[in-house]
C-alpha cells in the first residue's frame, strides 16, 4: 500500500488553498495559482494567471478534497450567473 501511496504522490504537491481546502496537486504550483472549477464541470483545475499579458495557463488537474465530484457547483447561487 506504502508503494502505491508514494508512487502516486512521486510528482504531486500537497496544498491548501485560501478557504481552507486541502489538496494534492501538480508539482509545478506556486502561490498565487487558482484552483478552479468551471461552470458546467466537476473536475477542477489548476491556473495561473499572467496579469501582464491578460492570459491564464492550465498548470494542471488537481485533488481537491470536497471539490471532486461537483460539489463546487453546491457552493455558489447561480442566479450571480444569470447571463441578461
Amino acid at each position: 500500500m506504502f508503494s502505491a501511496f508514494s508512487y502516486t504522490c512521486r510528482s504531486r504537491k500537497l496544498f491548501i488553498t485560501e478557504k481552507g481546502h486541502v489538496g494534492l496537486g501538480p508539482r509545478g504550483l506556486q502561490v498565487g495559482d487558482l484552483a478552479v472549477v468551471c461552470l458546467g464541470g466537476k473536475l477542477p483545475y489548476i491556473l495561473r494567471e499572467q496579469v501582464e499579458k491578460g492570459k491564464c495557463y492550465l498548470i494542471g488537474e488537481p485533488y481537491v478534497h470536497g471539490m471532486i465530484k461537483g460539489e463546487a457547483l453546491d457552493m455558489i447561487e447561480l442566479r450571480d450567473f444569470t447571463l441578461i
